[in-house]
């Protein structure tokens, strides 16, 4: 009596584990999918592949730098030493780099508008090498002067000439070299070729030799 009551519960249950089974046959697994999880890591939220947008912006930022020169300066200067500046970089910011001036420079004897170069060495002086320099007619041009003729005509600054480029005139020896240092130390800048005449000895035919090679 008691296993007719039972066989019916055990049939209701392996019937019910069978239906569990069928069940859990009938659902579709799980795809894995390989190969693609790098691929989905670098890309944005946006779909577009962050990779490839990095390298355009570092090719883009290689493209805009502009390019650099190698300076050197020593002298009076805090760190003196190689530096690495932009292109057309100026005395100005060597000096800047290499911790500006020291105590002692004259930072009257460089011109610190001029230009450089790669490859450019820069000496600064201090005061007493500066005048040790002046005292033997060597000057060289201020900041605000023109280191050169801009006309690139090869004629002679008056105002910018050492004694050792003065004297490459015709009639202009040691002595008339230094007088023009001179005059232009008291003076300040010439205004006028003309203004040569006003010193003793460069007058008549020895200003008309050189009228055509000297300028301001």
């Amino acid at each position: 009596m008691l296993s007719n009551k039972i066989l019916p519960i055990y049939f209701l249950v392996l019937l019910w584990l069978l239906c569990q089974v069928l069940c859990a046959c009938g659902q579709k697994a799980p795809e894995v999918q390989f190969g693609h999880a790098e691929e989905e890591g670098v890309r944005g939220e946006d779909g577009q592949d962050n990779s490839q947008t990095e390298t355009k912006e570092q090719s883009k930022e290689a493209e805009e730098k502009p390019p650099e020169i190698c300076i050197y300066i020593c002298g009076a200067v805090n760190q003196p030493g190689v530096y690495h500046l932009n292109a057309g970089a100026r005395v100005y910011e060597a000096v800047s780099a290499a911790g500006g001036f020291t105590e002692d420079a004259d930072e009257t004897y460089v011109n610190q508008a001029a230009a450089m170069e790669d490859g450019t060495q820069i000496r600064i002086y201090t005061r007493e090498e500066a005048q040790e320099k002046r005292d033997h007619g060597e000057e060289i041009p201020q900041a605000e002067e023109r280191p050169d003729n801009p006309s690139g005509d090869g004629k002679v600054n008056l105002n910018t000439a050492t004694a050792e480029e003065l004297q490459t005139l015709p009639g202009i020896g040691e002595v008339k070299a230094s007088s023009i240092i001179e005059y232009r130390e008291t003076h300040g800048r010439f205004t006028s070729i003309e203004e040569l005449q006003e010193i003793s000895g460069i007058k008549g035919k020895v200003f008309q030799k050189i009228a055509d090679l000297i300028t301001i």
